[in-house]
């Protein structure tokens, strides 16, 4: 009669390796066959009680029991999934990092390339720079040497033609005054070479000084009438007489005459 008090054993084992409704189920069935067989007629009324506390105390307290395990374990595995998640946006963001790192890498190399490619063709420019000071500086030298002369023996001519022994004609005076002026207008064009290989230096400079227009535009005007004279174009200056500015006569001139030189020959 007493082993019907064992009665809660499987039914904590059906309870615990099924579930909880399979202990239900279990402890139902046990009731079922304690209460419906014959021979239970035979069991006193608190040995039966006490054989139906147990079972169905037996599925109560698992069910206590398993509600917060379960819980422990559904949230045991949420954080697994949550970790397992997070750990493989890690691998992918160290992924992406180490192919971030890798194109990073190649850059750095392309942008060392580039920077000795820019190194050697600033060697290259500057060897080109000076190689164009070294050309302008000789060749306004070996130009300078021959304007001197025909500057010095045309002015020697027009200063004092008498050395030649005799009287020379005024029409080759005149030819020669115009020799000597658009000589010295080439001598001054050779030393604008050398001002421009200043300027790329950035170390030109300036003469201003207070001068009258008639003086600059006349002195253009004297440099570019043998071509107006030869294409049969005429040449009227009109210059107030005081009317002066302060600036660099050399410069103002070359203006003047590159004016007057694209007049005469596009007419």
């Amino acid at each position: 009669d007493l082993a019907v008090c064992l009665l809660a054993i499987p039914v904590g084992v059906a309870a615990l390796t099924i579930s909880v409704e399979g202990g239900v189920a279990a402890a139902a069935l046990c009731t079922a066959l304690l209460l419906a067989r014959p021979a239970a007629a035979a069991l006193s009324g608190l040995l039966r009680v006490v054989a139906l506390l147990g079972m169905w105390g037996t599925v109560g307290l698992i069910a206590l029991a398993l509600r917060p395990l379960m819980t422990a374990l559904e949230w045991s595995w949420a954080s697994y999934e949550q970790s397992r998640r997070a750990l493989e946006q890690a691998r992918d963001a160290q992924l992406e990092l180490r192919r971030t790192l890798a194109d990073l890498a190649d850059a750095n190399e392309q942008l060392t390339r580039l920077n000795r490619l820019a190194h050697g063709l600033r060697e290259a420019a500057e060897e080109a720079r000076q190689a164009k000071e070294r050309f302008v500086a000789v060749v306004s030298h070996e130009l300078r040497t021959p304007l001197n002369m025909i500057l010095g023996f045309g002015e020697m001519i027009l200063k004092a033609p008498e050395t030649y022994g005799r009287k020379l004609p005024a029409a080759l005076l005149a030819d020669l005054a115009v020799i000597v002026r658009n000589s010295q207008h080439l001598a001054n064009l050779v030393d604008d070479v050398l001002d421009l290989s200043q300027i790329d230096a950035r170390r030109v400079a300036l003469t201003r000084e207070w001068v009258t227009l008639k003086e600059i535009i006349g002195a253009a005007a004297a440099v570019v009438r043998p071509l107006f004279d030869s294409k049969h174009l005429y040449l009227e200056l009109d210059v107030p007489e005081d009317a002066a500015v302060f600036c660099d006569r050399t410069r103002i001139r070359e203006v003047v005459i590159n004016l007057l030189s694209n007049a005469g020959r596009f007419t």
